[in-house]
């Protein structure tokens, strides 16, 4: 939900990792914009603030997480552990110091990932890229 105008975007998600996820959806918010993430898998969710990271027409927007509460974070990395195949489905509870440890080192690869989508996405806009190419390069940097 877009914080400012409360509109709503229901849509399926890829990408995801603790510092945010891909939102499929042909009407994108703008860049910038700060929203509401809830994601939901299995009867259980996934809330935290986010803000577009890069916006697609057409294809999608990339959100990054910016405020994620310790429960929430907790639900998130156990997601991404299960998707992972490193840990099996409805997995116990954490140890906090493990959690926090992990998130920081994903955060930093997260945010490396971040940084070469948006300058992607800028020659894109200048013409340096077709959009072919800068999509490709996404998609692979995304996997």
């Amino acid at each position: 939900m877009d914080l400012a105008s409360g509109a709503e975007c229901a849509a399926r998600t890829s990408d995801i990792s603790l510092g945010g996820c891909f939102v499929d959806t042909s009407s994108p918010f703008p860049t910038g914009t700060v929203v509401k993430a809830r994601l939901t898998k299995d009867n259980k969710s996934f809330v935290a603030q986010a803000v577009v990271a890069s916006s697609m027409a057409s294809m999608g927007m990339g959100l990054k997480f910016v405020n994620i509460g310790a429960r929430q974070l907790q639900v998130l990395t156990s997601w991404i552990g299960q998707l992972s195949g490193e840990l099996p489905p409805e997995s116990a509870a954490f140890d906090q110091e493990e959690v926090v440890e992990a998130s920081a080192d994903l955060r930093l690869k997260d945010e490396q990932k971040y940084v070469l989508s948006e300058l992607i996405v800028a020659l894109m806009r200048k013409g340096i890229l077709t959009e072919g190419q800068g999509k490709e390069m996404i998609r692979r940097l995304l996997l």
